[in-house]
Parts: structure tokens; sequence; C-alpha cells
């Protein structure tokens, strides 16, 4: 049934169809806004390849670096594999980042002297509210431009626990206040662009979040994962992504049970982290009560390898309640994978080779899988 990737090109997908921002990239922008700058520090609290907003990080660094631009990282922990652009550790390098962090959000010492740091660049590109003090103080003070990404605001009740929601209250949602108050606000989708807006009257463009086409693309093969996992030629269901209750895995879990009626071969591959040792005790008892193959790949997948996952799957699905972009739908269908997911937030602006169906329709979305299933057999 499946493709395997080794498939002729006819029976290939036609594969993501990349969505028009206002501007392609954030060297665009800035060739166009800033044309006298040169020196771009990016601020990210954790600059590594596990998170969807230093994923973006990481790629519009490529993108400025291939424009000509120096660019300086600026982050409370770093992957050292990410040695192709230079970082500097915000805070002493002994002590760990979490301690720092806490220490960073209340010290006006420390965001002065951060700041100060920070007064040689054209433009600093900010990705998370944590570090948007150190921003606007040098927007304030030293006359840098800054740029604040907006991935999504998650209002305080959207948070999965009590503690969540009092931290969000307390400290998140008073650093996306200073967030809004950044030079330029840039938006990953429209519909972040809209939220953010509403939530606080500041717009701004949309420069959607890019793929790696050289690593991502249709000529990938994902037979040897189908071989490492022994799967062979049974159906396979990928989903990639932190075990959290927004990501809505045991819903997928629970979809499965219903393509299994028609399809009991089928195997569901979950990959990420856990980090909620609660949930993910959740997701392995429903995996225990299931008869069905659910395979949980807790092991960090390298992006050099990932392409071979989404590769190797006949369908990607998601059935996260909270996105505002979703790579994973754009990564999958540049391997030519059909995704399925619910219509919610901004996928129905990245999607463009799969199925969105209304948001907890188990139903409906098992039967989205199941018709990508038989277009296979079809093919």
């Amino acid at each position: 049934m499946n493709r395997g990737r080794e498939d002729s090109d006819e029976n290939l997908s036609l594969g993501w169809t990349p969505p028009t921002g206002d501007y392609d990239s954030i060297a665009d922008l800035l060739t166009d806004r800033y044309p006298s700058a040169g020196n771009v520090g990016i601020l990210i609290s954790k600059f590594n390849h596990t998170e969807g907003a230093a994923i973006v990080a990481k790629r519009q660094t490529e993108n400025l670096l291939e424009s000509g631009y120096n660019v300086k990282i600026f982050c409370f922990e770093a992957k050292d594999s990410d040695s192709f652009v230079d970082h500097k550790k915000i805070g002493h390098n002994t002590w760990p980042a979490v301690i720092y962090l806490l220490i960073h959000i209340g010290n006006p010492v420390s965001i002065y002297t951060t700041a100060r740091r920070l007064r040689k660049y054209d433009v600093l590109i900010v990705h998370q509210p944590i570090l948007s003090p150190v921003a606007i103080t040098a927007q304030k003070l030293f006359n840098v431009h800054t740029i604040y990404i907006n991935h999504h605001v998650i209002e305080p009740n959207g948070w999965e626990t009590s503690i969540q929601r009092m931290i969000n209250r307390l400290i998140t949602m008073p650093l996306h206040e200073i967030s809004a108050r950044l030079e330029e606000i840039v938006s990953v989708s429209a519909y972040s662009r809209d939220e953010f807006h509403k939530k606080y009257d500041r717009t701004g463009p949309v420069i959607y979040n890019q793929v790696d086409d050289e690593k991502y693309h249709q000529d990938v093969s994902g037979k040897a994962i189908r071989d490492s996992y022994n799967i062979g030629n049974r159906p396979l269901i990928f989903f990639i992504g932190r075990l959290i209750p927004s990501k809505n895995v045991h819903t997928l879990i629970q979809v499965y049970e219903r393509i299994r009626e028609q399809y009991p071969e089928t195997v569901l591959l979950i990959a990420g982290r856990a980090l909620d040792e609660g949930y993910k005790s959740q997701l392995v008892n429903l995996q225990l009560q299931n008869e069905g193959d659910i395979r949980f790949e807790e092991e960090f997948i390298p992006e050099e390898v990932l392409p071979e996952y989404y590769a190797a799957a006949d369908v990607y699905a998601t059935c996260s309640l909270k996105e505002g972009f979703n790579l994973t739908i754009a990564e999958a269908e540049m391997c030519g994978t059909p995704t399925v997911a619910f219509n919610i937030g901004a996928h129905s602006e990245v999607q463009s080779n799969g199925t969105l169906v209304p948001k907890n329709d188990h139903s409906r979305f098992a039967d989205a899988i199941i018709n990508e299933f038989k277009e296979e057999i079809d093919d």
C-alpha cells in the first residue's frame, strides 16, 4: 500500500504549496523597511531543534546570513550543533538556563546590562515574550529597531493546568503586553496576526514560516524508516510534536481505533518529547488498552532524518487544538505525504495537500484518513 518513496514519479502527490504573505522572508522585510541595517540580533529563549519557535529562528538566521547580514543569536541556552551562527548566552555561563531565566524576568539591572550589549545592533528580532523587556529597553534607550515575531498568543484559560494559567496571568501575559509595544509586529500567519490585533490593537505584516526544500522534498525515501520499525507495506500514520494535552494526542489514538475497523494492520507512530508525565501516562494507558500497533518514539529525531519519517508515512495526522502555523503539516506535505488535521488556528492557511475536518469530529477525522488510504490503494 505504502509509497515508501520509491514509487514512480507519477504516483507522488503535489506536495506543499507555500502560502503568500506580505513578504517572502525576513530578509525581504529588512531590505524594504530597514535598508541601512547590517547587524541583526535574534533573541530567543532556547536555540535548538526541538521547539517550533527555535526552528523558525534558525531558518530566519540562515535566510539572513545568505542575504549578507551579520547575525548573532542571544539566548539562555543553545545546542552546540548550531555552530553555523555565532550565539551568545544571556546570563552567567555556568548557571543553568532556567535559573537565570527566572532571575532575568524581574531584574532591571540584568535587563539593562543585556540591552546595553545589544546597542550596536541595527535590528533585534524577538521570538518570545520573555526577551521583550530587553528589546524594548534597547529600543527606548539606544534607538535600536525591534521586531517581534508573533507565533501565537495563548489566553490564560488556554493552558492545561491551574498552575500554568496562574503563571500565564502573572508573567506571560504582561510580557506579551511589552512585546506589543515593540516597533514592528510580524506574524507567522494571518490567523496569528488577527488574534494579536484583537488582543493588543497592533498589527503588521505576515511572513509565513519557511520549509527547507533541500531537506524536505518528494525525492526523500521512507524505506529505511519502514525497515527499521519492521512495518513493511502496512498502512502508517505518523505524528510528531510535544506530548502535551493541547496537541490532543489522546484523540489521535481514539481515532486510530476507528481506522483499525477497516484497516486492522495500520501502524500509528507517535514521536515527541513528553513534557507532562501525567499526560504521557494517560497515552501509555491508551496504548495498552488498544489492540492495534501503536509505537512511541521518544528519542530525539534529528532534522536530517525527519523527512524520511514523513516520507515513510501514508498519512501525517495531527489532532492539535492550538496552532499559530504548524510546521509539521508543511514539512510532511513537502515530502509528498497528505495530511489530516482539525480546522483550527492557521491550518486552513497552511494545508494544501490533505483534509481539514471540524474540530473534535472524531468520526470525520477517521474517515478522512481512511479516504487517503483508499486513494493510495487506487493509485
